[in-house]
């Protein structure tokens, strides 16, 4: 949630800027810093000096459970790539009246759930493995086919003002 949360606004930041080429870049290149970011951050904190030192010693969770966290952890490291750049394609998705693809890529990804779960047990993965496991390839199936309609559809890119309609230029339009 600490690695989420930054990002949870990026969709309604997406959908709101969408129509404007400058305000689409200036938001990409937010979000690419970001992700970068936590991204490193996440690295950071599964190192298993300093993931002992949070985990152990500030949160004060217990020594026999501070690696199988630290394996949930590590398994979810690209989990602030993938959800920022999902939330920023969703928006535009949204505000391009593609709302249903959306939908579409969330049930693949409570399908990819139910599937790595049923899969996960019945190959008798332990519990943190088949969680971790299981998060992160369900929010990457997700985050892939919302990339995948973004760019079909040609939505990647901001539509261009037609006759003078869209946003101000000057500070008198």
């Amino acid at each position: 949630v600490f690695f989420e949360s930054p990002l949870i606004m990026l969709l309604h930041a997406s959908n709101a800027l969408a129509g404007s080429v400058a305000s689409r870049r200036a938001l990409l290149r937010f979000m690419l810093g970001l992700i970068c970011a936590l991204t490193a951050l996440t690295v950071l904190v599964t190192r298993p000096a300093v993931f002992s030192a949070v985990i152990s010693r500030v949160m004060g969770l217990d020594a026999t459970l501070s690696e199988p966290a630290r394996l949930a952890a590590s398994i979810l490291i690209l989990w602030p790539a993938a959800i920022g750049l999902r939330r920023y394609l969703q928006g535009i998705l949204i505000h391009a009246g593609h709302s249903g693809a959306v939908a579409r890529a969330g049930l693949a990804r409570l399908a990819t759930v139910a599937l790595c779960l049923v899969a996960g047990h019945r190959m008798g993965l332990s519990g943190v493995l088949l969680a971790g496991v299981t998060l992160m390839l369900g929010v990457l199936v997700e985050t892939t086919l919302v990339t995948v309609h973004t760019w079909r559809n040609s939505l990647h890119r901001a539509p261009q003002p037609q006759n003078g309609v869209g946003l101000p230029t000057d500070v008198l339009s």
